[in-house]
């Protein structure tokens, strides 16, 4: 340390000491009532309750802006996925009706090319029924072509010319056998 450090300490020192106690020096604040300390601090406590009231009502107001911002976003975004819903049955309504005008065309395209067919199935079945069938089914009803089933007899007619009917009395034993093997007879057991 140095001897000026240490001088400025003694001088503090001697000048605290070289006052004499003075009691009948007063205090530098005045003396104050009761009701002056609770005026003051009543003043003081409503000053703050002003600012706090102030800073609460400024957070209120920011909190209703945001919320009637974020309900507004919300109705923004209600209105756009109501709208898209509205497109998509929009969409859906067209593809239906598409798909029922492709259906009707298929089975007037149908009632067309196989006229036999839809007279004897009627149009919910044709529109299920495959083109093969279909074709099929309309040469075996108008008579069908050389190397076709047989077409399709109706409850009174003839049978066709070249398959003779013998009478059961006047067949063998192995055409009798080869009848109920054609029918499906499933009792028939080979015994002599």
């Amino acid at each position: 340390m140095h001897e000026d450090d240490i001088h400025v300490v003694d001088e503090q020192t001697t000048s605290a000491e070289a006052a004499p106690p003075d009691d009948t020096v007063e205090d530098a604040t005045p003396e104050r009532t009761v009701e002056a300390v609770e005026a003051e601090y009543r003043a003081r406590l409503s000053g703050k309750d002003r600012a706090h009231a102030a800073e609460k009502k400024a957070l209120e107001d920011r909190i209703r802006e945001l919320s009637t911002a974020d309900q507004q976003r919300k109705d923004g975004q209600m209105d756009e996925a109501a709208q898209l819903r509205a497109q998509l049955t929009a969409a859906e309504e067209r593809a239906k009706v598409a798909e029922q005008q492709a259906q009707q065309a298929s089975i007037e395209a149908r009632k067309a090319r196989f006229p036999h067919a839809v007279e004897a199935l009627g149009d919910d079945l044709v529109a299920s029924a495959s083109e093969e069938k279909l074709a099929s089914l309309e040469n075996r009803l108008k008579g069908g072509a050389a190397g076709d089933d047989q077409p399709i007899l109706s409850n009174g007619s003839a049978r066709p010319a070249g398959d003779p009917v013998k009478p059961t009395e006047a067949k063998t034993r192995e055409e009798l056998r080869a009848d109920l093997v054609r029918f499906g007879s499933g009792g028939f057991d080979n015994r002599e």
